[in-house]
């Protein structure tokens, strides 16, 4: 695979903008997820570096990203003293000293970031035009219920895509898990919903 970019200048000090190094080949599929944040960080894939080459140029990075080959030692740990982040490209994390990382970058409170299955549950279509009538059918995919609020929408046209629809956004809230809206910026639709709705919200 070819990766986005070789750059053969190693950063010495903290650069304007954060520097994330690719120690490793990974596909361009991977490399491309970052593409669309490159406005606030650059990009640096540099292969076969021995440990003492790696040693050598970490200091100036933020974020790292190997694969299975590049060890991550607590000299390296130690060195890289501004790393945010170390990521695998893989399954694992054998080749990163876990214990050594966590005394640097402190505590991985795993509980926080975990999310909620959408599965079995509702969500809140505000506006049910073009927009809101490809979102329902995307998450009809994730095994969602789907109801919606529009004063203009038909049944006919949110029967087929399992959609019901509510009177009103008052009584829509009540129902619903997750919320998203499509309309456009009217006066009508002005702080359509604020805290006091959204507490509302199951």
């Amino acid at each position: 695979m070819t990766p986005i970019a070789i750059l053969n200048v190693a950063p010495v000090s903290l650069p304007s903008r954060p520097h994330i190094l690719v120690s490793e080949i990974v596909s361009a599929d991977g490399l491309a997820l970052l593409t669309p944040h490159t406005p606030h960080y650059d990009v640096n894939v540099k292969l076969g570096l021995s440990a003492d080459e790696l040693i050598s140029i970490i200091p100036g990075y933020q974020g790292l990203i190997v694969r299975s080959e590049t060890e991550v030692t607590p000299e390296i740990l130690q060195t890289g003293s501004k790393l945010k982040v170390i990521a695998r490209a893989g399954v694992g994390v054998n080749n990163i000293n876990v214990p050594a990382a966590t005394h640097h970058h402190g505590k991985w409170k795993r509980s926080k970031l975990v999310g909620v299955e959408v599965g079995r549950k509702t969500l809140g279509i505000v506006g049910f035009g073009k927009v809101g009538l490809h979102v329902a059918r995307m998450t009809k995919g994730l095994g969602m219920q789907m109801k919606a609020v529009d004063p203009y929408a038909s049944a006919d046209m949110a029967r087929p895509a399992g959609v019901e629809l509510i009177p009103s956004l008052k009584d829509l809230l009540p129902q619903v898990d997750f919320l998203t809206t499509h309309t456009p910026l009217l006066a009508t639709t002005m702080d359509l919903t604020g805290e006091e709705e959204l507490k509302t919200m199951k």
